[in-house]
C-alpha cells in the first residue's frame, strides 16, 4: 500500500526529532510546522494542534545564537512554504494562532 504524503512527513519528523543533532531537531521543528499547516487545511484540528505544539517546543529547545540560525533550512515541506526570512516559535505561534 502506498503511503500518503502526511505519513511520509510524519515518519521524517519522528526520525529527525529523535536525533541529538541541533540541525536535525530544527529541521524536525520545520516538519512539525508543515504538518500542522497541512492538518489545519484538512480540518484535522487536533492533529494540527499536536504538530503546532511540537514545532513550538522544538524551536524553543533549539534556539539559535545569531540571526542566521533562524533562517529556514527548507524552502518547502510537503508543498507548505516555509517563512522566507525567519522561523522560530514566535512565527509558528503567530501563523497558527487560530489553533490555540
Amino acid at each position: 500500500m502506498k503511503k500518503t504524503n502526511t505519513e511520509i512527513l510524519e515518519k521524517q519528523f519522528r526520525s529527525l526529532k529523535l536525533s541529538n543533532r541541533h540541525d536535525d531537531r530544527r529541521n524536525a521543528a520545520e516538519h512539525a510546522y508543515a504538518l500542522a499547516v497541512i492538518f489545519k487545511n484538512q480540518g484535522k484540528m487536533q492533529k494540527a494542534r499536536q504538530f503546532a505544539k511540537a514545532s513550538i517546543d522544538l524551536f524553543d529547545e533549539n534556539q539559535g545564537k545569531n540571526p542566521n540560525d533562524y533562517a529556514p533550512q527548507n524552502v518547502t515541506i510537503g508543498d507548505v512554504p516555509m517563512p522566507s526570512s525567519y522561523i522560530h516559535s514566535g512565527v509558528v505561534k503567530d501563523r497558527l494562532k487560530a489553533l490555540f
